[in-house]
């Protein structure tokens, strides 16, 4: 049972860092003091919508959906997706759609909240995926993930480094020109039954000034498979 909470594990965290991919989004029923506040990374109207180029060139369509109020705090919650979680081992197709997340922006960063709702749960936890800093600037988000499946409970520490590794005045990405780009490089590992953290992916997001994130690329070599994902923006429409 150790082994396959571990190769299951290590496949959700892939499964978080994947639904970001389809979830740089918000809704708004916000203030204008309150976005001029935020950095303004991501647009923050009801109905906008992003679609994404998978590696199978497949298109994915996103929209936001609602504002909710969590511990005093603004979130925008995106809309799930189901993306093919089958592809990778011990992970099966229905988390596809009980992966539950929302976007936080504030004029430091942004910061990306999940938790797991299926046959395996998760208690919510807070990723900072952005900071308003300059090129070369890193940071670190520890902490602690409850699981529970089958009647048992496992708390995993998690160890995410994040680094701003580029910046563009304009890139063009699928024919489309964005401005002011930065691109983030990312890592995550996680520890096993108190052992040592293990890398279990690593990637980048490239997001642009009020559009979101419009390129990401990652690769895992969790339970000694090699997977690598890629997406890019081809269209967006903003109200």
């Amino acid at each position: 049972m150790n082994r396959e909470f571990r190769n299951l594990s290590g496949c959700l965290v892939k499964t978080f860092f994947l639904l970001i991919v389809f979830t740089s989004c918000k809704d708004n029923e916000s203030t204008d003091l309150e976005i001029d506040e935020a950095i303004n990374l991501f647009p923050v109207k009801i109905g906008n919508s992003w679609s994404y180029k998978d590696h199978n060139e497949d298109i994915h369509l996103v929209k936001t959906l609602k504002t909710e109020d969590i511990g005093n705090k603004t979130y925008y919650k995106f809309e799930a997706f189901p993306f093919p979680f089958h592809e990778f081992p011990g992970v099966s197709n229905f988390y596809g759609e009980n992966a539950l997340g929302w976007i936080r922006e504030d004029a430091e960063g942004v910061y990306l909240r999940m938790v797991l709702e299926s046959d395996i749960t998760t208690t919510p936890f807070e990723i900072n995926i952005f900071r308003n800093e300059d090129l070369g600037s890193s940071w670190t988000n520890e902490f602690n993930i409850e699981y529970q499946f089958v009647g048992n409970t496992m708390v995993v520490p998690v160890l995410y480094n994040f680094h701003i590794s580029e910046t563009s005045d304009v890139l063009n990405i699928n024919g489309i020109e964005y401005q002011n780009t930065t691109k983030v490089s990312f890592s995550c590992s996680l520890s096993y039954y108190d052992e040592p953290y293990v890398k279990e992916l690593e990637g980048e997001f490239v997001f642009a000034e009020k559009v979101g994130l419009i390129q990401t690329y990652f690769k895992s070599t969790a339970n000694g498979t090699l997977v690598e994902r890629h997406y890019s923006i081809v269209d967006y429409k903003l109200k």
